[in-house]
Formats: C-alpha cells, sequence, structure tokens
C-alpha cells in the first residue's frame, strides 16, 4: 500500500511539472518561502514595504501555513514600521476544518488582545438585524454547548436589544 501511495505522490509532482501546476498548498510553501527565505530578503522587504493595512475575512478558517504567512508579512519594515492587521471573524462558523483551518488561531489572537490591549482591540458585533428572535433564540442554544470565549456572546435581535437599552 505504502508504495501504491509513494507512486501516485510521484506521478502528481511528475504532472505538476509538465504542465506546470501547483496546488494550494504549492502556493502557500512558495508564498511562505519569499517571505522567510534569505536568498530573497531583498524581495521580503520590498512586499512588506507595499503594506501599511492587512484584512483578513473569515479568519476563524485560517491554517498554520497562512498564519505563518501573515505573520511573515507583518515583521517590521527596515524603519521599524509594521503593517496593521484587521481580522474579521466568527468562532461559530468554523465548524469544517477547511483547509486544515484552525480556530484556535482566531481565539488565541482574542485572548491576545484582550491580556495584551497595546497588541490589538477586539471589537464584538453580536447583533443581528437580519434574522427573527426566535431562530437566533435557537442557535444561541445549540451553541451553548460549544462556546469559545468571547464567542460565547450571544447573537442579540436588535429590536430586542433596544427594547432592553430603555430600561
Amino acid at each position: 500500500m505504502l508504495s501504491l501511495v509513494k507512486e501516485l505522490e510521484k506521478r502528481v509532482e511528475d504532472f505538476k511539472k509538465v504542465s506546470n501546476s501547483f496546488t494550494f498548498a504549492d502556493v502557500d510553501k512558495r508564498a511562505l518561502s519569499l517571505l522567510t527565505d534569505n536568498k530573497y530578503k531583498d524581495i521580503a522587504d520590498e512586499i512588506r514595504e507595499r503594506f501599511t493595512y492587512i484584512r483578513v475575512d473569515e479568519y476563524q478558517d485560517t491554517n498554520d501555513a497562512q498564519e505563518l504567512f501573515l505573520a511573515a508579512l507583518r515583521k517590521p519594515h527596515k524603519d521599524g514600521k509594521q503593517a496593521h492587521i484587521f481580522c474579521v471573524g466568527d468562532a461559530k462558523q468554523s465548524i469544517y476544518g477547511f483547509r486544515n483551518s484552525k480556530v484556535e488561531l482566531f481565539r488565541n489572537r482574542q485572548k491576545d488582545y484582550i491580556k495584551n490591549p497595546e497588541h490589538g482591540e477586539v471589537i464584538t458585533r453580536n447583533r443581528n438585524y437580519r434574522s427573527q428572535p426566535l431562530l437566533l433564540h435557537q442557535i444561541n442554544e445549540i451553541f451553548k454547548k460549544y462556546r469559545y470565549g468571547l464567542n460565547s456572546m450571544p447573537f442579540l435581535y436588535i429590536k430586542e436589544r433596544r427594547q432592553n437599552e430603555k430600561s
């Protein structure tokens, strides 16, 4: 069985070379190498200097390779400046482990920002303008079992929230 797997891997690699094709993992490795390998230092510095702000959407679906890439991209420039990062995500939506994503990366960043406010700020957006109160109640009940730190905050229906704020 092992020889079969090795043969398949060899054929895939041969095909990629002949067809000039790449997998997502290949692209991840090459991009990270461009920012971390000393032989590309000048290129990496030039790339970093282009970024003042980095926005990451669906951050709960980030994997280790992408996290390393972000860290390498945010490495301080020659002048000491560093790109600002803005991450958006919801741990309640991280249910698939898509491409080896780790919701722990999301949670760890939240914990770091709470513990060390000089590193960043957590802004919680748990008001929901689109879903009815009954649906939100049911979603919150399901996720009671899966509370993740800050993500334990329930979704609130906006009308319900306004009524509570008045009293």
